[in-house]
């Protein structure tokens, strides 16, 4: 922009003949006409904005006339829209978002928030792209209108989808096909405890695929791995024998002048990166929408020793009976009330331990802002048929002391038993040890038991996907 225009922008407002404050000088009008560098002041630009909106209207001679928002001095067509342009210059006038951090904010204002900053991101996109074109000299040519505007948003909102379901597949979505990967997402995300266990055998069956030969996406992945591997071997070998005994990496820097290091330290800063745009985004994402704490698994255990033995049993239970106590006088008819939810969904998004007395200790989640926000959504929450009849054990088994090949299968501390060879198990820790024995006893002396140990696919895991889900399909962020 030379010195000419700037004088034109800065200049009191035409309409109203009011100084431009700093905001209204940084977000100008975009207008299509690269000649015209017409400015308005905000107060103007949300009359024009409402008059637009109001529709046919009646002068003061009795003409009708339809106002519409072209620029007032070259009647050419905005750029950027108005309301965007406003949004810009209402964010930098009052720059809240920097000045409280998120633990400040209530849940309701958290949203609030982020939904802000999310339109204020897509004006921003819009506004940049238009300067671009503009510096180019093309700016009459290609408009950053609010088509191109919505379908960068819509590309944003696949990318944040691909990557927050990625997150329920524990990295096997390599895999999968994409079918595969939509069915399974949706199984997990159904809210229903039943086809959260289908969910995580069909993950489970996958995972004994690749450890058996794999399926083709594997097969291709390890054939590049191992072509990489040899190639960065060869290029090893060909660095050390063209590398002098003498000459190391330590005696370079030595042999480095003062010049250099100084003209090394005054490198301009590089411009960010896609990839570095998209790491920052999915950090985002995995803040605002953290997967639960307590992920379902399946296992299959070998049950090769006894099971009330106190130093021989790789695996030890603990009776949860305090943290779903209120629970436990809840009719089974009555529906999920918000309370009841929420107090599920926190419990899903916690970790859980075992202290040494036995005691079953609860830990919230670390993205503890993401999982506020999720809860804020609880009221637009759309209700599941299946869960208004829904039966909350009040009691449950928790694994208190994993070793041997049970810890190397992957069970950890904390996890919550729900099912044990397909079937819902709502016992205590006597009965679970009545099952394996019965299984130990039932097998000749060739032969080894086995045990389908399905953990974590509870309501209140099943219901914190459901509703992570529903917040990251319903929020652009």
């Amino acid at each position: 922009m030379t010195s000419s225009e700037e004088n034109n922008i800065s200049d009191p407002c035409v309409i109203c003949t009011k100084p431009f404050d700093h905001e209204e000088i940084k977000y100008a009008l975009q207008c299509s006409t690269v000649e015209c560098h017409f400015n308005m002041c905000t107060d103007c630009t949300e009359k024009l904005l409402e008059s637009s909106k109001e529709g046919p209207q009646e002068s003061s001679d009795g003409n009708v006339y339809t106002l519409n928002l072209q620029c007032p001095s070259c009647r050419g067509g905005f750029c950027v829209p108005l309301s965007d342009i406003l949004l810009l210059r209402e964010s930098e006038r009052i720059k809240v978002q920097d000045n409280f951090p998120d633990e400040d904010f209530s849940a309701k204002e958290l949203r609030t928030k982020y939904e802000r900053l999310a339109q204020l991101s897509r004006a921003q996109k819009c506004y940049n792209k238009c300067v671009r074109e503009m510096e180019k000299g093309n700016k009459g040519e290609v408009l950053a209108s609010e088509d191109d505007c919505d379908e960068e948003a819509e590309e944003m909102q696949a990318r944040k989808m691909e990557y927050i379901d990625s997150l329920l597949f524990y990295g096997l979505q390599g895999s999968m096909t994409v079918s595969e990967r939509t069915y399974v997402k949706e199984l997990m995300t159904s809210g229903s405890t039943t086809k959260l266990v289908q969910a995580t055998h069909i993950l489970s069956s996958i995972v004994e695929m690749n450890r058996n030969g794999g399926t083709p996406a594997t097969r291709r992945l390890q054939n590049t791995n191992n072509s990489s591997r040899d190639w960065k071997k060869k290029s090893q070998s060909l660095v050390t024998s063209k590398k002098s005994p003498t000459s190391t990496s330590r005696d370079f820097r030595r042999t480095r002048s003062a010049t250099q290091v100084t003209a090394a330290i005054r490198m301009p800063m590089q411009e960010t990166s896609a990839w570095q745009v998209d790491l920052a985004n999915k950090d985002r994402w995995k803040k605002m929408y953290p997967a639960p704490s307590r992920m379902p698994r399946s296992f299959i255990i070998n049950v090769d020793f006894d099971p009330n033995s106190y130093w021989g049993c790789p695996i030890k239970f603990v009776d949860d009976l305090t943290s779903l106590a209120m629970f436990r006088r809840r009719s089974n008819n009555s529906a999920l009330s918000d309370t009841d939810r929420c107090h599920l969904i926190r419990d899903g998004f916690s970790s859980l331990q075992v202290n040494n007395f036995g005691k079953v200790l609860s830990k919230d989640n670390t993205y503890k802002e993401g999982v506020e926000y999720l809860l804020s959504g609880i009221k637009d929450y759309v209700r599941n048929e299946e869960q208004v009849n829904l039966r909350v054990p009040w009691r449950r088994l928790v694994v208190s002391s994993v070793k041997g090949h049970v810890a190397r299968l992957g069970l950890k501390v904390g996890d919550i038993i729900t099912h044990v060879d397909g079937e819902p198990f709502d016992g205590n820790s006597e009965k679970l040890k009545f099952i394996l024995e019965g299984k130990k006893q039932s097998c000749g002396e060739d032969e080894t038991p086995t045990c389908q140990i399905v953990v974590n696919a509870d309501i209140g895991t099943a219901e914190a996907l459901r509703l992570r889900s529903f917040m990251a399909e319903n929020q652009i962020l």
